[in-house]
């Protein structure tokens, strides 16, 4: 006989763990311990009597336990052990949360901040953090390709940070090659990518005097060098001509003794 979410809800446990079946192996296991029902299939593989976990009601429903019945039972029926590719499938998840973007990230940070100075240490972390890792970080990073690595790099280039686009983009390809020296990777998918596909920032140019307006300069500062020697107290020559003379740049002449 079929169970019914009403008989769920209205059996009380007991002192005794308490089995409702379902059909087709399915059972309701309610535990004397702490009262919650556990759905469970029953079945033979290789002449072995096994038992899988299929959720907990009623997070887990009757539908979704019957339909995750049925998904076991045709996996039999393929000749696959449903227990064994249930953890067959929880390994393959945890390994590749060991293989995500950020965890290969962490593992190659880690392997060099000890060469690196503290502060050295955490501003790359911080800078690859806060660019890359939270927009990429939680794939696999096998599955990361050239152009969501460029996208990356180009959207922080978008803000104007021209230098930090560069940074990031070394870092990854440092990541990349860590994870496929690793074996993690067959090949480094972005260590063609290279900072050409970034802008340059664009420098402007100071202000400057034409050639042939520089004899009129030079006549209109002679003369007023020729106040300056007349001031109280008299200065002999002014930072622009020592600039001209010395081809020093002023910042030098200013801070001269």
């Amino acid at each position: 006989m079929a169970l019914t979410d009403l008989q769920l809800k209205n059996t009380k446990p007991s002192d005794k763990d308490i089995w409702l079946s379902d059909e087709k192996g399915l059972r309701a296991l309610i535990k004397a311990t702490n009262g919650k029902i556990y759905f469970r299939l029953k079945y033979r593989f290789n002449n072995k009597q096994k038992t899988l976990a299929l959720g907990v009601y009623p997070e887990t429903s009757l539908k979704q336990a019957r339909d995750a019945r049925d998904q076991a039972r045709q996996l039999i029926k393929q000749g696959l052990d449903p227990l064994m590719e249930k953890q067959a499938a929880k390994q393959a998840s945890l390994d590749k949360e060991k293989t995500t973007l950020s965890a290969v990230a962490k593992a190659w940070w880690k392997l060099k901040k000890g060469k690196w100075k503290p502060k050295h240490a955490d501003r790359v972390w911080t800078r690859l953090n806060d660019n890359a890792l939270k927009s990429l970080g939680n794939l696999p990073i096998a599955d990361i390709r050239p152009k969501q690595v460029i996208q990356t790099t180009k959207n922080i280039e978008a803000r104007g940070s021209f230098d930090v686009a560069r940074r990031v983009l070394q870092d990854l390809r440092r990541v990349f090659r860590h994870a496929m020296i690793n074996d993690i990777i067959d090949n480094n998918p972005i260590g063609d990518v290279t900072a050409e596909v970034l802008k340059s920032k664009k420098s402007k140019r100071r202000a400057s005097l034409p050639h042939n307006e520089l004899p009129q300069f030079l006549r209109l500062l002679d003369t007023y060098h020729t106040l300056l020697i007349h001031a109280s107290p008299p200065l002999k020559q002014t930072v622009s001509e020592n600039c001209i003379y010395s081809c020093t740049c002023s910042l030098a002449i200013t801070q001269a003794q």
